[in-house]
């Protein structure tokens, strides 16, 4: 019998890496900032010689969405953020990106237009890549290399 997988959303993949003990980048919190690049990059280095290869910043990239709508600035990309990986920060990212001011702003535009959001960090030594996109409901995992 053939066995069809249903996709993983993003929250089960963030319950999953919280109880990762090598995990630093899932988590369910919502604290964290954006920070500036040259201070990322500076945070960047200094946190991949002091943690043995582990980041502490995480570059999140909003491209246009496969309705066509572009972000208001795609050269203030990549965002750096310092928090936790997960659904609030994808939301988030798409709130900066296109200049959303309000909750109903908000959840129109993920409904209408099911943006997806990159998130990339380095940990143990490697670079990862993890592509989630709104599917109207959920957050649904796309790619994680």
């Amino acid at each position: 019998m053939l066995r069809i997988q249903r996709p993983k959303t993003l929250a089960a993949l963030v319950e999953e890496e919280q109880s990762n003990p090598s995990n630093r980048f899932f988590g369910s919190g919502r604290n964290g900032e954006c920070v500036r690049e040259w201070l990322a990059d500076l945070n960047e280095l200094y946190a991949r010689r002091a943690a043995g290869g582990v980041g502490n910043v995480v570059k999140i990239y909003v491209p246009p969405t496969l309705t066509g709508i572009s972000p208001n600035s795609l050269a203030e990309q990549p965002y750096r953020w310092t928090g936790a990986i997960n659904e609030a920060t994808a939301e988030s990212a798409v709130w900066w990106a296109f200049g959303i001011v309000t909750e109903l702003e908000g959840r129109e535009f993920l409904s209408r237009h099911m943006p997806t959001v990159i998130f990339e960090y380095f940990q143990s030594y490697r670079h990862y890549r993890l592509e989630v996109r709104y599917d109207g409901v959920h957050w649904i995992v796309e790619s994680w290399i």
